[in-house]
């Protein structure tokens, strides 16, 4: 992968404010392993899992990026993102090849200028919640597996509709006219 001067200079802005932030920066300073890859079954399905541990040191270490570090925007990000499955999915399977229990930490480090840094402790309610969730994505692995069922998100003919926000431009209600291109008439094609 050939990485641009500009994705070069961010990752090493990342890098340096995560090592200067004072618990990431010890947490990275542990001896540990980085980008351990271990397997594990899961033993109520049966299926094979793979996870990939950024860090493991004495916490279990993931690094995220994110638009916002603040504890209410990265609660809502891993939400969204699924990375509390991750968390729980990672915890069981340090647990399973006898690494663990160890705490769940994310270093979390804002893409953009000044590029702040969060440490997140990732509480048992989290890990739980993570847990229920991979729990019913290994169901579903598993009955789709032993009928060789692999249904997509329709499997009916569905209607297409217009989204609500189509005609709504600059809070306005726009019927479909040339108002919403967002060209004029000379550069119209």
């Amino acid at each position: 992968t050939v990485v641009t001067e500009e994705q070069y200079r961010t990752a090493v802005r990342l890098r340096d404010a995560v090592h200067r932030h004072p618990v990431a920066g010890k947490l990275l300073a542990e001896i540990g392993r980085a980008e351990l890859s271990i397997t594990w079954m899961h033993e109520r399905t049966g299926i094979r899992i793979k996870s990939r541990f950024d860090w493991l040191c004495s916490a279990l270490t993931d690094l995220k990026t994110a638009r916002d570090v603040s504890r209410q925007a990265f609660e809502g990000a891993c939400i969204r993102y699924g990375y509390a499955l991750q968390f729980a999915l990672y915890h069981d399977g340090a647990v399973k090849i006898g690494a663990g229990p160890l705490p769940v930490k994310a270093i979390a480090a804002e893409k953009d200028e000044p590029n702040d840094v969060a440490v997140v402790s990732v509480t048992a309610d989290v890990l739980d919640y993570g847990r229920r969730q991979y729990e019913r994505a290994l169901d579903l692995l598993a009955y789709c597996s032993s009928k060789n069922l692999w249904p997509g998100v329709a499997q009916d003919e569905v209607e297409l509709r217009l989204p609500p926000w189509v005609n709504t431009i600059n809070g306005q209600n726009n019927e479909a006219t040339e108002e919403v291109w967002p060209w004029n008439e000379e550069a119209q094609p």
